[in-house]
């Protein structure tokens, strides 16, 4: 059993430390993302999601899980990754539960420091172009939303800024914007995808899992 304090334990994912606040005003089924980037690729007529993510999700009867993925196929030294943990909070602690946490929270925290690299980035390259190309700042949203509360229901817990308009069935940029809430139910597959989807599109894709051959391993 593993305890950090919030304010370690975010400076550990390198991330300010009033996400400890976030953290505590979640309730039951509530999501706090640290970063999800999911690019869609086309590999023999299937669109595949490559991952890369970091939340926390508040369980039933005060039990807490993070969650983090990476299935980025780079390098032999780099494998995917998928690591989940349980933990409680009392007071200012974060108690982990799980027997092999050192091993999950080590994955955890690398993953959290990847999306810190690319979302300065994905920042950076944005930057470059007109604001009503980047979807983050025209729906009021974090980069790689770092930092974004989703209710149960997938709606942002506070009222963000969006800065579009649907004119004739168009959207149109509106630099003033409008304070509203964003409902993210239609997209929440890529920004918190399924891990063993994840994990098994990326097989198809590295070609680990061949879906031609309909015989199991063991019949072969």
């Amino acid at each position: 059993m593993a305890t950090y304090n919030n304010i370690d334990f975010f400076k550990k994912c390198r991330r300010p430390i009033y996400y400890k606040s976030k953290l505590n005003r979640l309730r039951n089924g509530e999501t706090l993302i640290l970063g999800s980037i999911s690019e869609e690729i086309e590999h023999n007529g299937n669109n595949i999601d490559i991952c890369i993510q970091a939340y926390i999700e508040k369980e039933s009867k005060g039990i807490y899980r993070l969650t983090g993925l990476w299935t980025v196929p780079t390098k032999q030294s780099r494998p995917i990754i998928w690591c989940n943990s349980e933990f409680k909070i009392n007071k200012s602690d974060l108690i982990f539960i799980n027997d092999n946490e050192k091993s999950e929270l080590k994955h955890f925290f690398l993953i959290c420091r990847w999306l810190n690299v690319f979302k300065k980035h994905i920042y950076s390259e944005l930057s470059k172009k007109p604001r009503e190309k980047d979807k983050f700042h025209m729906n009021g949203i974090p980069y790689v939303f770092d930092g974004l509360e989703l209710t149960k229901n997938f709606i942002t817990k506070e009222a963000v800024i969006c800065r579009y308009k649907k004119v004739d069935d168009k959207l149109t940029y509106y630099p003033k914007g409008e304070i509203t809430y964003v409902n993210f139910e239609n997209e929440i597959d890529k920004i918190l995808t399924q891990p063993l989807k994840a994990i098994f599109e990326v097989g198809i894709l590295l070609g680990c899992i061949n879906i031609e051959n309909d015989n199991p391993p063991w019949e072969e």
